[in-house]
């Protein structure tokens, strides 16, 4: 049993040197706390913040609310709206920690002429500036869209009969849309077309040419959906141009047959 205790003292002793052997600095800094996932959001003094907030953030005419969730250990921030229409504030949620709430509301857009119309205004842009010292800092560009109206005037050129018609051998057209969406995607479930938005006002629509061996006229149709009102889309339809016929494709040449 001595021999044991020997030992055992012998390791306290050892122990207890070694723990005492520290480095020169005898007042060692804590290591910086860091976020889960996101150390670049620490600054020096072990503030963090990890938030997914997007730069934008788009509204239709309702008056509605968005929130972003953060993780932060940050109880000061400063946070300001540019637009009276917009405010924003960031809270606690409450029995959590360290995780807070940013909230954006915007108000109503709804404008009305003295007949009792809706207006189709121009969007409407605000931003939002979400300070947390060096440790987190976003600015957020708020839009919020009128009512919308989107139109494309099928009844002038290029549109032949309500349609656009692009070349069987492969053409690409432009073509107006008369919009006051701030933004809107182009799609297409035709396999032989393809289409792109130019700009606000701008869509291109693509053909690919039409195998020799098929002599089908094809048909199909573009659809312009509105980012932020899925309900108040646009359809245009599609097809092969008729070729054109000229005077030789008769047989000038060999009238044979003409008189009889």
């Amino acid at each position: 049993m001595k021999t044991k205790l020997t030992i055992f003292s012998l390791l306290i002793a050892s122990l207890v040197a070694i723990a005492s052997c520290g480095g020169d600095d005898d007042n060692p800094k804590p290591p910086t706390p860091v976020a889960p996932d996101d150390p670049g959001t620490t600054d020096p003094q072990g503030r963090y913040c990890k938030a997914d907030i997007p730069e934008e953030v788009v509204f239709n005419y309702e008056a509605a609310a968005t929130t972003f969730v953060m993780e932060t250990n940050i109880d000061d921030f400063q946070v300001k709206a540019s637009e009276p229409w917009c405010t924003a504030e960031v809270t606690a949620i409450p029995n959590s920690t360290n995780k807070k709430l940013l909230k954006i509301d915007v108000g109503d857009y709804q404008k009305m002429d003295d007949q009792g119309f809706y207006l189709n205004e121009l969007p409407r842009k605000a931003t939002v500036t979400v300070n947390g010292g060096s440790a987190f800092s976003r600015t957020i560009t708020i839009v919020q869209n009128s009512h919308i109206y989107m139109d494309v005037r099928t009844n002038k050129s290029p549109f032949v009969d309500g349609c656009l018609e692009l070349s069987p051998e492969g053409e690409t057209k432009e073509i107006m849309i008369e919009t006051n969406c701030y933004s809107w995607t182009p799609y297409t479930e035709a396999d032989w077309l393809a289409v792109k938005r130019v700009d606000s006002y701008t869509l291109s629509v693509t053909s690919k040419p039409r195998p020799d061996s098929d002599v089908t006229r094809r048909e199909g149709h573009v659809y312009i959906e509105n980012d932020s009102d899925p309900n108040n889309n646009l359809s245009i339809a599609v097809r092969d141009a008729e070729p054109n016929i000229h005077g030789e494709d008769y047989g000038y040449d060999e009238p044979t047959g003409w008189d009889e």
